[in-house]
C-alpha cells in the first residue's frame, strides 16, 4: 500500500511525493495513475512524465483526465462538478450537479461515497436491479443489489472542472455471488464521516 497523503506542518507539505522531490530524486512533485481494463497495463508513475515514452503513447491514444492540487489542500483531490449515471442500454440516464470532491488514495479497495450522493445513486441502482428492484446496505454500509448479472448496471461518470471525466463501470466494481440473496455486492461503501468526499 502506497499512501500519497499529505501532512501540512508550518506551511510545508510532507508526503512521499514531496520527499522524493526535495531529495531531487524526481524533477517535479507529480504522480499519475493510468487505469486500464487490463490489470497488467495499469501503472503508477512518479515524477515528471514528459520523457516517459509509455505514458506519451497513452496521452496520444487517449485524453487523460487531470486535476490540480489546491494550495491549501490536505489531500490529492479534485472538485466534482457533476455526476452522470448511465444505464448500459442508455434508456435511463441521470445527471446531477455535485458539490462533492474526489480524494485519490491507494490505500483502499473500495469506492467510498458520502451520504449526500448516496440517495441518488441508490435510486438509480434500484431502477436497474433485475429482481424487483431490491437493493440494500450491508451491516458494513456496503451497497448490494439483487441481480441476475453484474453487467446490467451501466456506469458512473465523475466530471471534474466541467471538462475532465473519470468513468467507473459498475461491472468492474461488483462482486457477484449467484447463491446469495443479494447477488451483486458493490465495492462501494457509504459513509457519514466524509460529508462531501468520494
Amino acid at each position: 500500500v502506497l499512501g500519497p497523503g499529505i501532512e501540512i506542518e508550518h506551511n510545508t507539505k510532507n508526503s512521499l511525493i514531496y520527499s522524493l522531490f526535495e531529495a531531487k530524486i524526481i524533477s517535479k512533485p507529480i504522480f499519475s495513475f493510468y487505469l486500464s481494463d487490463s490489470r497488467r497495463a495499469s501503472r503508477l508513475f512518479i515524477g515528471d512524465i514528459s520523457s516517459n515514452t509509455y505514458i506519451q503513447k497513452i496521452k496520444i491514444e487517449n485524453k487523460p483526465s487531470k486535476c490540480y492540487l489546491k494550495p491549501d489542500s490536505h489531500y490529492w483531490q479534485c472538485d466534482i462538478s457533476s455526476i452522470h449515471l448511465s444505464n448500459k442500454n442508455s434508456t435511463s440516464n441521470e445527471t446531477f450537479a455535485s458539490n462533492s470532491k474526489a480524494l485519490f488514495d491507494t490505500g483502499t479497495s473500495y469506492i467510498i461515497i458520502p451520504y449526500g450522493d448516496y440517495n441518488t445513486l441508490m435510486s438509480f441502482l434500484i431502477s436497474r436491479s433485475e429482481i424487483d428492484g431490491v437493493c440494500a446496505l450491508s451491516s458494513t454500509n456496503q451497497i448490494a443489489c439483487q441481480c441476475m448479472s453484474p453487467r446490467g448496471f451501466g456506469s458512473i461518470t465523475l466530471t471534474f472542472n466541467d471538462t475532465n471525466h473519470f468513468v467507473i463501470h459498475f461491472n468492474d466494481i461488483i462482486d457477484f455471488f449467484p447463491s446469495m440473496e443479494y447477488q451483486c455486492v458493490f465495492q462501494i461503501i457509504v459513509t457519514d464521516k466524509l460529508n462531501d468526499t468520494w
